[in-house]
């Protein structure tokens, strides 16, 4: 049973922790959107991403709409709340309203929700009497408990790291040579710290590694209860390291001396922790899908680099595991492309292919036909009239075969 009073007092420090100085993220608007109705509102994405910080910009704005409410913010990893049980939480509504007597609306904001067991059933019967916000860091805890218990009674948003157009907003660019530069400078700052808030905006990049190691032992050695630490450890530092290329789990079989089916779930707790991103094969054979290797993407390409063994030079794969991110980051579905030549992005709409990209950090006389003859046969695949080649630097346009080929800056990219 929670104590009154300590509860009391994580309620009087609520009241102004929210009231910061904070940098407005692109999904904040759709959000915002979605609090006028009833559903409780979810935001999922890889631990200290900005949840809380959204959390706190949507407190910040029902004080500027003046309307007469109560909120509370409770983070569920506060120590205080460690042995929190199912039942522990009406008590805790109750607590609240003695400490409040709460007038107009009342919107509890809870942050790591998924260390309450059972709460999605509470949430499931209180949802229409009070607004929930609540953040999680597992996938896999937002959506087959939330599916069964919360069906048609909530709202879901991925939250990620920051985007590129994320952290410029503010920077006054235009279409000048000036904005120009400013906008590369940036984005080499960017493309070298991440988007985790904490690395980008205030330069700590030494975060980075206490970062993946409380991913690892919260949202998946903890959770799942690992019984071999030891080769979920070695496997995620494999699959950080080899970012941006075609993984099989028989491979990994081999290499580790593993049970597959061990090798599957460990590879999908990851996944479930936002630490990696898998793209498959498109294919319009279901089992030419499967029988073919995903492509595996880290959730930042700056952690990446501060935990791996092999990735700090590939600059091309860091390129690419920037716009990969970016595209899941705008809810797109995305696949890669192997035919009679490779392409790196094939984007879906429905049933139909829309776009495909190819990512070259630098075209030379070397690689130059091979990234281009890729797209060239991925447009054909699909029926596409033109692709989209993105560099570090570099831009132009032509035509190939009767495939228009745009070749673009991966900054300007992420600014349109």
């Amino acid at each position: 049973m929670i104590d009154r009073n300590v509860v009391f007092r994580i309620f009087e420090e609520s009241r102004e922790k929210y009231k910061v100085s904070l940098k407005k993220r692109a999904l904040f608007d759709s959000i915002v959107s979605a609090l006028g109705y009833k559903e409780a509102l979810v935001l999922s994405g890889v631990r200290r991403c900005g949840k809380t910080s959204l959390m706190f910009e949507l407190m910040q704005y029902l004080d500027e709409k003046k309307e007469v409410h109560s909120k509370v913010y409770i983070n569920f990893e506060d120590e205080r709340l460690a042995f929190i049980e199912p039942s522990d939480l009406d008590l805790l509504v109750e607590y609240y309203l003695e400490f409040e007597n709460p007038k107009g609306k009342v919107y509890f904001f809870f942050d790591e929700v998924q260390n309450v067991p059972l709460w999605e059933k509470w949430v499931s019967r209180l949802y229409e009497k009070y607004k929930f916000v609540l953040s999680g860091s597992n996938a896999k805890l937002l959506s087959s408990d939330l599916a069964s218990a919360l069906t048609g009674r909530h709202k879901e948003f991925r939250v990620y790291p920051f985007r590129f157009c994320e952290f410029v907003n503010g920077f006054k660019l235009d279409n000048t040579i000036e904005s120009g530069a400013k906008a590369k400078r940036l984005f080499a700052e960017f493309f070298k710290k991440g988007g985790f808030p904490e690395s980008l905006l205030f330069n700590k990049t030494d975060l980075l590694q206490e970062y993946y190691r409380n991913i690892l032992l919260k949202d998946v050695i903890s959770r799942y209860n690992i019984k071999y630490k030891s080769l979920i450890e070695k496997l995620s530092l494999f699959m950080l390291s080899n970012i941006a290329k075609p993984v099989s789990l028989y491979a990994l079989e081999k290499r580790y001396d593993a049970g597959i089916n061990t090798l599957k779930n460990y590879v999908s707790y990851l996944e479930s922790s936002f630490l990696l991103f898998s793209i498959d094969l498109f294919a319009f054979s279901v089992k030419k899908q499967q029988y073919n290797p995903s492509k595996f993407y880290a959730v930042d390409v700056a952690l990446a680099q501060a935990v791996s063994f092999e990735f700090t030079d590939n600059d091309g794969r860091k390129l690419e595991n920037v716009v990969l991110v970016e595209l899941k980051s705008k809810g797109e579905e995305v696949f890669y492309h192997r035919e009679k030549k490779e392409c790196d992005f094939v984007v879906k709409k429905g049933l139909k292919i829309v776009g495909v990209i190819q990512v070259c950090y630098s075209l030379d006389d070397e690689n130059e036909k091979r990234e281009v003859d890729g797209l060239v046969d991925a447009c054909k695949c699909y029926k596409l009239k033109k692709g989209l080649l993105l560099t570090y630097d570099q831009e132009k346009e032509f035509v190939k075969e009767g495939v228009k080929i745009n070749v673009m800056p991966v900054w300007k990219w992420l600014l349109e």
